[in-house]
């Protein structure tokens, strides 16, 4: 019970990351959301 189920906020936020993925910023938010990811995970 210490870990947090993330789904339902990686599903309300999904619209936002995406529309930010597709701006400008883009390559810079992918890498800051892969890094997120990977210390979710432990990789």
């Amino acid at each position: 019970m210490n870990t947090v189920d993330l789904a339902p906020f990686n599903a309300a936020t999904q619209s936002v990351t995406e529309a930010w993925l597709k701006g400008p910023q883009g390559a810079f938010v992918k890498k800051v959301v892969d890094a997120a990811q990977a210390v979710r995970t432990g990789k």
